[in-house]
């Protein structure tokens, strides 16, 4: 799932290594310094080496007299084959290596700062940057330990990270794959007594933790969080195509905008998004763009029937342009879009095709039957239109019922939205205050997506859902098991 680029093969290579007491070897047929030769015992794990027998001695204190010793008496038999082991596996040419061990204010007889800095001299000899990170802790507290490697690994996050995990405790080496996740570090484990060397990068164990999480963000539609996720180029696209659709922006392929060309497909297809882009929102949580996306669905569909309404009136031409006759006799066309924003156009179209439905009223454009509605364009005004002309009586009784019948002092969705965000306030909205107006969210939910593909020909689509499927299609493939 995570990407293999040409970057991290051009990238300078850095091997860090934990050390433990047993890393620190001497060769079986080496002559060690006479008073030192009862500290050494042969190593049940690689005959051909001795190591310090812990059981009888202070590893801290006898290896800081080899330290202190190392230029005169040991640097021609000090060995360190584990960690030999780990760079021939490796393969790759570097110069820098890390070594990290625990270094406690109280010291453990265990602890190995100075097998660390045996080590560093003994690589810095053999041409090698070696440096020591020392964990200042108890190398059992597996939390500060999983801090101090984080910050490890980003000390060197433009390096190509080898890391060998053969020593330590077994806290600092869980600690150190736990940090390690999602960075493409390759470990490096080396099993003395067997003589064999693993060297993986962790890449099935991530995956399978990635497909969890994005599973687990999918299910709230989280796109934008999959996007940022250490995940392939094919499913950034796909994240960027759903983030692009919950914002309304159209793609660029050609075959969608092809098939958009007048306001009646444009605004079929920005309901069916806006449906998505609600369903979305409610999962989220996002209770205050949920009345948003009502109130704006509400507006969308009234446009869309008044707009074929007076399509069929032969008031739009075929580029859907608004046709009306001026004061002046001359012939008028504007965009819908345009027109619906300009009340005097509006009056005009009305007064000059629907005279039997409105009037003048001490000089002011009124609905003969709702004489206290304002003639102008809006939820209400396209709601009484349609109950004047007795049409779309079954989306006007959908609606009536989401609006209190639309009476102007009593309309809890309108007032949601104007004490909101979405309108002119700063109020909080919740859950149960939406079902206080769409009564059964999910009810609501259908009954809308029914009654706009019934009575609209608005074909709903699961947008995100789609998505998901592709999503959850890319992260099975078999390059991303």
């Amino acid at each position: 799932m995570q990407e293999n680029t040409q970057i991290l093969d051009k990238m300078e290579s850095v091997f860090i290594s934990l050390l433990g007491n047993r890393d620190l070897q001497i060769s079986r047929k080496a002559e060690i310094p006479l008073l030192h030769k009862e500290w050494f015992v042969l190593n049940n794990d690689d005959a051909d080496y001795l190591i310090i027998d812990k059981s009888k001695w202070n590893f801290f204190e006898k290896s800081e007299i080899i330290y202190h010793d190392y230029d005169k008496e040991y640097s021609r038999i000090i060995n360190f084959p584990i960690v030999e082991r780990a760079i021939e596996e490796i393969g790759t040419p570097f110069k820098k290596i890390i070594f990290t061990t625990s270094n406690q204010t109280t010291h453990d007889k265990q602890d190995c700062l100075y097998a660390a800095l045996i080590a560093q001299k003994h690589y810095q000899n053999k041409g090698f940057e070696a440096d020591i990170k020392l964990f200042p802790d108890n190398p059992t507290d597996f939390s500060k330990l999983l801090e101090f490697y984080i910050a490890l690994f980003s000390e060197y996050k433009d390096y190509k990270i080898f890391f060998g995990n053969s020593g330590g405790t077994p806290d600092m080496r869980a600690a150190s794959y736990f940090a390690g996740v999602f960075k493409d570090i390759e470990f490096v484990t080396v099993n003395a007594r067997e003589k064999k060397v693993n060297k993986t990068n962790f890449k099935k164990q991530e995956n399978e933790i990635l497909r969890h999480i994005i599973n687990r963000m999918l299910s709230v539609y989280d796109f934008e969080g999959i996007r940022n996720l250490p995940v392939s180029i094919g499913i950034r696209k796909v994240c960027q195509e759903a983030i692009d659709k919950y914002n309304l922006v159209l793609s660029e392929n050609k075959n969608e905008k092809n098939t958009i060309k007048h306001y009646t497909d444009f605004a079929k297809n920005a309901i069916n998004l806006l449906l998505n882009n609600m369903e979305a929102c409610h999962i989220q949580g996002r209770y205050a763009d949920v009345v948003g996306r009502i109130f704006r669905i509400e507006e969308a569909t009234w446009q869309l029937l008044f707009f074929n309404e007076i399509k069929e009136a032969g008031l739009i031409d075929e580029k859907d342009n608004v046709v009306a006759i001026d004061s002046e006799g001359k012939i008028v066309k504007n965009k819908f879009e345009k027109f619906l924003k300009n009340e005097s156009y509006l009056e005009k179209l009305l007064t000059q095709n629907y005279p039997s439905h409105f009037t003048l009223i001490e000089g002011k454009m009124s609905f003969i039957n709702f004489p206290v509605v304002p003639v102008r364009s809006g939820k209400n005004f396209f709601y009484f239109f349609f109950r004047s002309l007795e049409k779309n009586c079954a989306i006007c009784d959908f609606f009536a019922k989401l609006n209190n019948n639309y009476d102007q002092n009593d309309n809890k969705l309108v007032t949601l939205r104007n004490n909101s965000i979405m309108g002119h306030g700063f109020k909080g909205v919740s859950k149960a205050e939406i079902e206080t107006v769409t009564g059964s969210f999910e009810t609501y939910y259908s009954e809308l997506i029914e009654i706009l593909e019934l009575k609209l020909g608005v074909k709903y689509t699961p947008v995100f859902n789609n998505f998901r499927k592709d999503i959850g299609v890319l992260i099975n493939s078999p390059e991303n098991a």
